[in-house]
């Protein structure tokens, strides 16, 4: 009885959450190992705080799921990060987002015609969503997970296996992963831990990766000796504390505009175009955002005066 009560008042305190925009998607920004520069984002889910702050609270997903809501609250962290794309895409910024989808999310009757509409709907361009399937979440059936990802894939979007190496029998589900196929192999914090003093781990992953020609993506990189290690084995993406830490997208949005206006005052007109390539890698500012933004500058009349509108890092 007191069991069954307190899943009543947790289930009401999440819905009560998701119609009072408790709730927020955070990006924190993947890093590019050739260029140094953000390539791409993963959303991660925060609720507002009594004292005002976002945070994770420890049991939040662990009572999501209890409560039966993880495909309610799932398919609103989907539509809010294809309404940030759609923002995005908008002003011609492809930045792609990847978002984390639970076994009994990707499981749901719903899921396929669900994320198709929200694809048609957002008007979302190939290649810019990618769907974390959460490899340490038991699959009992990897055919059916195909099966509803196969469509998906076909309509463009792309598939990582995360926490891969965390999870059950991580072959034999990416075995039958092969037939989608899978795009992207993350490799668990756990084993970018044990790095430098031991490489054992992380060095097989990334072979079975190359070797299945996928991209490979380490997560949790928060030393300088994890980053020089792992850009010396040549893992084409970066993610963690030392690169970028997480921001909410408003945030993100704004710091990217306090750059580009630093970069557009440096500017002079006579010298524009050999100063451009010098001050967009100073401000780590893509050029075309940077074009964009010069534009919208330009049309508000004032360097002051910045937009509320959202731009990405590319």
């Amino acid at each position: 009885m007191v069991k069954a009560q307190k899943r009543l008042t947790e289930e009401s305190d999440i819905l009560t959450a998701l119609d009072n925009q408790q709730f927020s998607i955070w990006l924190q920004p993947q890093v590019a190992t050739t260029t140094g520069k953000v390539c791409s984002a993963e959303v991660l889910l925060r609720q507002r705080q009594p004292d005002g702050s976002w945070a994770l609270p420890n049991d939040l997903i662990d009572s999501i799921e209890s409560c039966g809501l993880m495909v309610t609250v799932g398919h609103w962290v989907l539509e809010e990060s294809c309404r940030q794309l759609a923002v995005w895409q908008s002003r011609g910024i492809m930045l792609p987002i990847s978002v984390n989808i639970s076994a009994l999310q990707l499981l749901h009757h719903d899921m396929v015609s669900d994320m198709l509409a929200l694809l048609n709907r957002y008007r979302i361009a190939p290649g810019t969503l990618i769907l974390e399937v959460t490899e340490s979440r038991r699959i009992d059936d990897p055919k059916a997970a195909v099966a509803i990802l196969r469509p998906l894939r076909n309509a463009g979007v792309r598939i990582a296996l995360d926490d891969f190496g965390m999870g059950y029998a991580g072959l034999r589900q990416l075995q039958h992963m092969k037939s989608v196929p899978v795009d992207i192999l993350k490799i668990d914090k756990i084993f970018i831990d044990s790095l430098p003093e031991d490489t054992s781990m992380v060095a097989a992953i990334i072979q079975l990766g190359r070797s299945l020609n996928l991209k490979m993506v380490a997560e949790g990189v928060e030393s300088k000796e994890q980053y020089a290690w792992l850009r010396a084995a040549d893992v084409d993406i970066l993610q963690g504390f030392l690169l970028r830490a997480p921001y909410q997208s408003t945030c993100l949005n704004k710091i990217i505009w306090v750059r580009t206006i630093h970069c557009f005052r440096e500017i002079r007109v006579s010298d524009c175009a050999c100063q451009l390539k010098v001050l967009t890698i100073k401000y780590q500012i893509n050029v075309q955002i940077f074009r964009l933004c010069f534009l919208d500058v330009i049309l508000c009349r004032q360097v002051k005066i910045i937009p509320t509108f959202p731009v990405a890092i590319a």
